[in-house]
């Protein structure tokens, strides 16, 4: 397997089978392990290989502490390791250890899990262990006991776990230390559509980044040099496109740098040019400094002199217009932007000047998707339509991990909901799913501890893969008419399930639905159902009788007829 097939492919994995793990296998993780990059070289680990025995009681105490601690999460964790077929416990060995040491052991374990995947084996980095606290002495000889790492042949394949995307995580930095733009968030499409012309000096660019961003997340379609060819001529290329019929404005961003700037100059005479020729064309300036314009052409008239600045003077007069947007020297502040799009509203930019903070979204072919929400809200209500564009789909792990949403409440154009929508959503218990929805996918509901009942819209056909695992709180589900297929592991560790109806339009159940169901009582299911195993409810000892697929499940044993 190929590095980049290695990165991309390796999953937590929480599923393992019976089968054993060669020891040739293990020695060669250790060795990936072993010469894992460390601060200092201190190599300041040891691992301790545990099976057997040793395996299911490290497994165990695991488990006690967890149940006494009340820790639902460390419990599953617990459950996870007694499976797996080998466990590698990482000690630190350094008594005084830094958090470079610590960085150090991360790597070494990160090494583990990519050389597992490699072998074409499973693994899951285990960080609960410090639940246990001074009770692991007797699983290592050296050190203090710091994770641990489940290793077996994979059961499952997990759906890829949704990423924060490169733009929002990263800044680059050029030779002079200024951040610089990322060229993948520069342009949309402009062949056709209408867009703004974005005029800035470099200079400011650790202005200008965040700057980009927001108005391309909340759907402007801008127009900045970066996005020059290497060799193109700038006067061609960025006059050129300030000059084509669909720009329909011009942003300038003004401070002392790009009013000294010879480029920024050029620019702004040609989009005066161009808006007396054109009047429904506009220039919108917009202020990055705290002064007054006629302050910062003061001092540039002092080092470039006045026939520099002439036409500046010339459009705005010897004052200062009131139609400047001020935009806060804080980059994280973006208010000024709603300004911006109103503006850009009266133009026929853009067809909406709200701006939906909370959301970044994409607009393509006439519709809206959803890519994230990042607020703060405990009820959000996500909007019918942005741009006045229909909002159609929930994408990858939009609101995954949120703290705070308790509530959420879709419209009526939502279409699709993507893999891991809500995916541990700890505090979410309320989701309200309008009958529109034809399709919701892998793990969109997964570990949402919180959720206690739902109401599946009707027009769905299939319960995606692991779609409910481990909502510990689901209490009752009811799966309309019309769905043929649940797929594996749909309700699997849904601990408080007491009750499950399945429409009579049931044809198949995948493995693993109904695993780890203890709390299951009643279950309404075709009798001619495919699909089931003798394991499918051995986990439901309340479940007093049920007759299906070819099995009675009896007080959580299943007998094949």
């Amino acid at each position: 397997m190929n590095f980049d097939d290695v990165v991309q492919n390796r999953r937590s994995i929480r599923n393992f089978t019976s089968q054993p793990v060669e020891r040739e296998k293990i020695a060669e993780i250790l060795r990936c392990a072993q010469v894992t990059p460390s601060a200092k070289n201190r190599q300041p680990w040891f691992f301790s290989v545990l099976e057997g025995e040793s395996r299911i009681g490290f497994a165990e105490l695991m488990r006690e502490k967890a149940e006494s601690l009340k820790d639902g999460w460390s419990a599953q964790t617990a459950a996870v390791m007694a499976t797996a077929p080998v466990l590698i416990i990482v000690s630190l060995t350094r008594e005084n250890f830094s958090r470079t040491d610590v960085l150090s052991v991360g790597a070494a374990i990160y090494g583990i899990c990519l050389k597992a995947t490699d072998l074409g084996l499973g693994s899951l980095w285990i960080g609960d262990t410090d639940i246990l606290e001074n009770q692991l002495k007797e699983y290592t000889r050296l050190g203090t006991v710091v994770g641990a790492v489940a290793i077996g042949y994979a059961k499952e394949q997990p759906a890829p776990r949704p990423r924060k995307e490169l733009q929002y995580i990263t800044d680059y930095y050029d030779v002079a230390g200024q951040v610089c733009v990322e060229d993948d968030i520069c342009n949309a499409d402009l062949a056709d559509e209408a867009f703004v012309f974005c005029s800035y000096s470099h200079a400011d660019n650790d202005k200008m980044v965040k700057e980009f961003v927001e108005l391309k997340r909340h759907g402007i379609p801008i127009w900045y040099d970066k996005a020059l060819q290497v060799g193109e001529p700038w006067d061609e290329g960025a006059l050129g496109w300030l000059r084509k019929e669909n720009c329909r404005a011009a942003l300038f961003y003004l401070s002392t740098n790009s009013l000294s700037s010879e480029n920024v100059r050029k620019e702004f005479v040609a989009a005066v040019e161009r808006k007396q020729a054109d009047k429904t064309f506009a220039i919108i300036p917009v202020h990055l400094q705290d002064r007054l314009l006629s302050d910062m052409l003061s001092q540039v008239e002092k080092e470039k002199g006045r026939a520099f600045i002439q036409p500046y003077l010339d459009y705005f007069g010897e004052g200062d217009r009131t139609l400047f947007i001020k935009r806060s020297v804080y980059a994280h502040i973006t208010g000024h932007i709603l300004k911006i799009a109103e503006e850009l509203e009266k133009l026929g930019v853009i067809a909406d000047g709200r701006v939906y903070d909370d959301f970044s979204y994409e607009v393509k072919g006439s519709v809206c998707r959803i890519k994230k929400y990042s607020g703060f809200s405990q009820t959000v209500r996500v909007p019918e339509y942005i741009m006045n564009f229909p909002v159609v789909e929930i994408l990858e792990g939009a609101f995954a991990e949120n703290p705070y949403v308790t509530e959420v409440i879709l419209p009526s154009t939502i279409k699709t909901l993507g893999p891991g929508v809500f995916r541990a959503c700890k505090n979410l218990s309320h989701v309200h799913l309008p009958d529109s929805i034809e399709e919701i996918q892998t793990a969109c509901f997964r570990d949402c501890v919180s959720l206690q009942r739902i109401a599946l819209p009707p027009k769905l056909t299939y319960l995606a893969e692991a779609l409910f695992r481990g909502c510990a709180a689901l209490i009752e589900i009811v799966v309309p008419e019309g769905v043929k297929v649940l797929k594996e592991a749909v309700f699997r560790h849904c601990h408080s399930l007491e009750r499950a109806v399945l429409p009579s339009t049931i044809e198949e159940m995948t493995e693993g639905g109904f695993y780890d169901c203890p709390a299951l009582v009643v279950v309404v299911i075709p009798e001619e159902v495919k699909g089931l195993e003798i394991q499918s409810f051995d986990t439901s000892p309340k479940l007093q009788r049920l007759q299906a697929g070819g099995f009675i499940f009896e007080k959580g044993v299943g007998k094949k007829l």
